[in-house]
């Protein structure tokens, strides 16, 4: 009797607790930056903005569609970077560094809650097709040090599709990630390798799929 009694106890327990995980993994899709603004205010209302140290250099523009066109990858306006990575010159004669962040967290020091998200997805169009850059995510221990954790692949290695366009689609998981704490995430950034060239980005998201629930995307 005793063992009836802890079952009726337990199911509804059960099934309650299966509920709860299966709303944790119907997130929703968080818009980062879809670049609408016009500003260096992301779609969180937090900054983002270009970095830069001399000589390298990284200059913020955006464009903006035709008016009628209806891209897949891409609407209204987008980012431009334009760009210079140096080689030599400058502190130590390392040639300086350059690239773009967008603020995951807000200005004073609420971090953003990523738990039940597992990928971030951007697209971005190397306009001369050489344009190379790493891709870096910080949460609040890293940001404290003013760093980020690097992918350790090359971004080509996350293109999901291709566009007629040009307009390339990443997904990268954030498995591939090392050492991320998801509930206090700071922010999202690119590193240009050396080179010189222009690159556009829009409609940085992050969700949830099943498939990235781990790293052998």
């Amino acid at each position: 009797m005793a063992g009836i009694l802890l079952l009726v106890f337990l199911i509804p327990f059960l099934l309650y607790s299966g509920q709860q995980e299966q709303k944790i993994k119907k997130v929703k899709t968080i818009i980062v930056n879809n670049f609408e603004k016009g500003s260096i205010w992301n779609s969180l209302e937090n900054r983002s903005g270009a970095f830069q140290k001399e000589p390298s250099y990284c200059f913020v523009d955006l464009g903006e569609n035709k008016p009628g066109s209806r891209y897949i990858e891409t609407s209204g306006h987008y980012l431009i970077l334009d760009y210079a990575k140096k080689t030599e010159g400058g502190p130590g004669n390392e040639g300086g560094w350059c690239g773009w962040y967008t603020l995951l967290k807000t200005d004073d020091n609420i971090y953003l809650n990523l738990t039940g998200y597992n990928y971030i997805r951007f697209y971005f169009k190397p306009v001369n097709g050489n344009e190379d850059f790493i891709v870096g995510m910080a949460d609040k221990k890293w940001d404290l040090i003013e760093d980020s954790v690097k992918l350790q692949n090359p971004v080509k290695d996350y293109v999901t599709k291709k566009f007629k366009s040009g307009w390339l689609e990443v997904i990268i998981p954030f498995s591939d990630f090392e050492d991320l704490c998801l509930d206090r995430m700071s922010s999202f950034a690119i590193v240009f390798e050396p080179g010189k060239g222009t690159l556009y980005m829009d409609n940085i998201t992050i969700g949830y799929d099943p498939k990235y629930d781990s790293s052998t995307y």
